[in-house]
């Protein structure tokens, strides 16, 4: 039996999602990337057990982070779910836990502060 993680990423930058894609592989973890939300949303209906962390940008078109962590957790509701975002300055630490998320990051902290937090909730 395989002890590895699964995580789903998704930011609607390309960039990212590689750059996590990348540096989670290599970290031990399976991760499957997404561009959007709508696009997560329909894989984890899809594979609702397959996951065990998930890491999201707040800031998406069609479908915001905090609106995909809360349909998710509609049918997984102790999902882990991270918020990764260049904004999240913007919010206290209640908010986010407010929105659904375990927890958070910023995209400016560095890749190793990211596989902390994910650490911490994986």
């Amino acid at each position: 039996m395989d002890n590895k993680k699964y995580i789903l990423v998704v930011d609607d930058d390309e960039v990212i999602v590689k750059m996590f894609h990348n540096g989670l592989t290599q970290a031990g973890y399976f991760v499957e990337g997404v561009l959007s939300s709508v696009a997560a949303l329909k894989k984890f209906i899809e594979e609702p057990d397959k996951f065990d962390l998930i890491i999201t940008d707040l800031e998406m078109p069609i479908m915001m982070g905090n609106e995909l962590a809360e349909e998710i957790q509609k049918i997984r509701p102790n999902i882990p779910i991270i918020l990764c975002s260049g904004k999240i300055e913007y919010f206290t630490k209640k908010e986010i836990l407010s929105m659904g998320f375990c927890d958070c990051c910023s995209k400016s902290d560095g890749f190793k502060n990211v596989l902390e937090t994910i650490k911490i909730h994986c």
